[in-house]
């Protein structure tokens, strides 16, 4: 007697440019427009841990508000289920989430384990970043933090957490604005500085003014689009040296200058 077998569904699909999920990691002091620039994106799923979520009620978007671990784990795999239509997780901020992380695992007056920590925090990374849809992580500047016991008490490890984070994110901005005359709005900002685009044409550096995430989505795919593949690595060099030498820069998307970063 033959015992017959299921044919297996072909798992694989086409890449298509406007599926590309960026994981986008922004941070700055407070009053940057961080939270503004985030929210401004398609279908978002808001995961609040700061105060004042209300503001944004404007914006019309859904949130929600984890007080612990548990809650956030919750969140993750709801978002990970598929069972929602939501395209962009704003989660604000990181930075609160890594404190919960403190709380949980470096009790007071027990020696932390922290391999076991940040194990667990890699992990919770990779679920976070693993969703199916564009992630967005707010976190404090240094600054903001200096009076908080537990920079106090683990010095540069929460310093040293936050920067090891930003390598598990395609780009990472910093939100700053500039003051203009008293008549005129402030200029809000966000400068990349760290930028993993095969393309070449978004680089580190450049600086974003009075946009949102929505816009800077819709033009890192129309770079992808807009993108050839060589047929071989001489044609490459040789596109990439007249790329160099004709480069335009992106509608929205300037050289950082010197003077930005004072």
């Amino acid at each position: 007697m033959t015992t017959q077998t299921t044919p297996l569904n072909n798992p694989f699909q086409p890449l298509k440019p406007h599926d590309a999920f960026l994981k986008f990691l922004l941070w700055g002091p407070p009053g940057s427009g961080k939270t503004c620039w985030a929210l401004n994106s398609d279908r978002v799923a808001y995961i609040s841990l700061e105060s004042g979520a209300d503001r944004y009620s404007h914006l019309n978007i859904e949130a929600t508000y984890p007080s612990s671990l548990k809650d956030i784990g919750d969140v993750i795999r709801f978002l990970r289920s598929g069972n929602h239509e939501y395209q962009t997780c704003v989660i604000d901020s990181i930075s609160v989430v890594w404190s919960l992380f403190l709380e949980e695992y470096c009790p007071e007056g027990v020696k932390p384990d922290w391999v076991m920590v940040k194990t667990k925090w890699k992990r919770f990374l990779r679920a976070m970043l693993g969703l199916r849809m564009d992630v967005i992580a707010i976190g404090r500047s240094k600054d903001s933090r200096t009076d908080s016991q537990w920079y106090k008490r683990t010095g540069d490890l929460i310093l040293d957490s936050e920067i090891s984070t930003g390598f598990e994110f395609d780009y990472i901005g910093f939100a700053y604005s500039e003051l203009q005359e008293e008549w005129q709005d402030p200029l809000y900002r966000v400068r990349l500085e760290k930028v993993r685009d095969l393309t070449g044409r978004v680089k580190t550096g450049m600086v974003l003014t009075n946009t949102s995430f929505r816009e800077f989505k819709q033009r890192a795919n129309a770079v992808l689009e807009e993108a050839e593949v060589p047929e071989s690595i001489q044609d490459f060099l040789k596109q990439e040296q007249q790329r160099q030498e004709t480069m335009v820069i992106p509608e929205g998307l300037t050289p950082m200058k010197p003077e930005l970063l004072s």
